[in-house]
C-alpha cells in the first residue's frame, strides 16, 4: 500500500496519468475495501488509513480527488466498524477524517451525503427528510474524548465543515436529530461544575488540576468564538440559544442573586467564568446579554421571559407559616390546624440584588424621652 501511494503521488506531481489510470482499471480502492472486510490485523488497518490520509492530503488533480470521493468510497471507509477502544487506531482514524475535511469545498461536500433512495434532500427546512453526513456525525462522537489531540482534531474538522457555504449541509447540522450544539453547551456547563468542585478543595493536587481545567475551559470558549467568527447567522443563532439556556443564564441568575434550579457556584468561580465569557466572546447578542446584566444587576426582560421559567425556582402563590410562630396562637396537637396562611410580598425578580450589594438598612431613630408633668406644689 505504501508503494502504491508513492507511485500515485509521483505521477500526480509529474503530470503522469498512467499510474492513476492503472489505479482505476485495477480498482485498487475496491481491493482496500475488501481488505477491511476481512479479519485483518490492527497493523494493516492502520497502514490503510494512513495511506488514504496521505493520498487525500497530497493529491492535486481535481479529477483524481473526485474519483476518490465518488461512489461512497470514502464514506464506506468512514463508517467501517473499527475498534475505537484502541487509542492508536482511533488517533489515525481521526487524523484521516481531518485530512478529508481539509479538502472540503462547495463542490466536494456533495460526495459525503448518503442520501436515502426515493427521498428528496433537505431544502433548508429542519423538518425535511434526512440524509446522512458520516464525516460530521462520526467525528462529533469524539468531541469530548480524554485525548486532547483528538478533541483538537474534531474541533478543526467541525470548523472546516461549518465554513462551507452549502444550505443543505447547514440544514443537516441544525436538525434536531444532530444535537451537537446542545450537547456541547451542556458539556461546557458541566465543566463549570467541575471547576467549582476543584475550587472548593485546598489541596495542592486540586490546585494543579484547577489550572489545567481552567486552561481547557478557555480552549472551549475560544473554539465557540471561532464558530461565531465564521459569520453564519443560522449557526450563530442556534449556538447562542443553546449557550444561553445551558450555560449563561444559570450563571447570570446567580449573579443577580436569584434562586435557580441549579446548584450555585462559588462566588469567585461565578465571577471568573463571567470574566472569561466577556473577554472571549464578541458575538453581539450574547455579549450584550452578559454585559448588561453585569452592569445593572438585572437580566434583560427578553432573556428573563424566555429562559427564566426553565431555571428559576418558582415563587409559590402562598406560603404556610408553621404553627407556633411568634405572635400566632399555638393550637393543640391534633387540632387539624396547619398554621397561618400568608401571602408573599410582590416579587420583583428582575431587580433582585445580591446580598453583598444590598444597601445597609437605615438606623432606627432613638426612642423619644417621655414627657412628665411637674409635681404639684404642697
Amino acid at each position: 500500500m505504501k508503494g502504491i501511494m508513492e507511485l500515485l503521488l509521483w505521477g500526480d506531481q509529474n503530470n503522469n496519468e498512467q499510474f492513476f489510470q492503472y489505479f482505476l482499471e485495477a480498482n485498487i480502492l475496491g481491493c482496500f475495501a475488501h481488505i477491511l472486510s476481512q479479519n485483518t490485523s490492527k497493523t494493516v488497518k492502520i497502514e490503510l488509513i494512513q495511506t488514504m490520509s496521505i493520498l487525500l492530503q497530497n493529491l492535486g488533480n481535481e479529477t483524481s480527488i473526485y474519483y476518490m470521493y465518488s461512489n461512497n468510497r470514502i464514506n464506506n471507509l468512514i463508517t467501517h466498524h473499527f475498534d475505537f477502544n484502541d487509542d492508536e487506531l482511533l488517533a489515525y482514524y481521526i487524523a484521516f477524517l481531518k485530512a478529508v475535511s481539509l479538502k472540503l469545498n462547495k463542490n466536494t461536500v456533495q460526495f459525503f451525503f448518503n442520501e436515502p433512495r426515493g427521498e428528496k434532500r433537505i431544502q433548508g427546512a429542519p423538518g425535511g427528510p434526512m440524509f446522512d453526513f458520516p464525516l460530521y456525525t462520526e467525528a462529533i462522537k469524539f468531541f469530548k474524548h480524554p485525548d486532547k489531540m483528538i478533541r483538537i482534531a474534531v474541533r478543526t474538522l467541525t470548523l472546516n465543515v461549518y465554513r462551507i457555504p452549502d444550505e443543505d449541509m447547514r440544514a443537516f447540522i441544525l436538525h434536531p436529530s444532530v444535537p451537537y450544539f446542545s450537547n456541547l453547551a451542556h458539556f461546557i456547563h458541566q465543566s463549570c461544575v467541575s471547576l467549582n468542585q476543584l475550587a472548593k478543595s485546598s489541596s495542592m493536587n486540586s490546585c494543579a488540576k484547577l489550572g489545567d481545567a481552567l486552561s481547557e475551559f478557555s480552549d472551549w470558549l475560544f473554539y465557540l468564538h471561532d464558530i461565531f467568527e465564521l459569520g453564519v447567522d443560522t449557526l450563530n443563532q442556534q449556538l447562542s440559544n443553546n449557550l444561553l439556556e445551558s450555560l449563561v443564564v444559570p450563571i447570570l441568575f446567580q449573579w443577580c442573586g436569584m434562586e435557580t434550579l441549579e446548584a450555585p457556584l462559588e462566588a469567585h468561580v461565578n465571577t471568573a467564568i463571567l470574566a472569561l465569557l466577556v473577554s472571549v466572546f464578541l458575538y453581539g447578542p450574547l455579549l450584550t446579554a452578559i454585559s448588561s446584566t453585569i452592569l445593572t444587576d438585572r437580566l434583560p426582560p427578553a432573556i428573563l421571559s424566555t429562559y427564566g421559567p426553565r431555571h428559576r425556582v418558582p415563587t409559590p402563590l402562598f406560603s404556610v407559616s408553621p404553627a407556633g410562630s411568634p405572635g400566632t396562637p399555638s393550637p393543640g396537637r391534633g387540632s387539624g390546624s396547619f398554621g397561618i396562611i400568608t401571602l408573599p410580598s410582590a416579587p420583583h425578580c428582575n431587580s433582585a440584588i445580591p446580598p453583598s450589594r444590598q444597601p445597609s438598612p437605615a438606623p432606627s431613630p432613638a426612642p423619644a424621652t417621655p414627657l412628665t408633668s411637674p409635681a404639684p406644689a404642697p
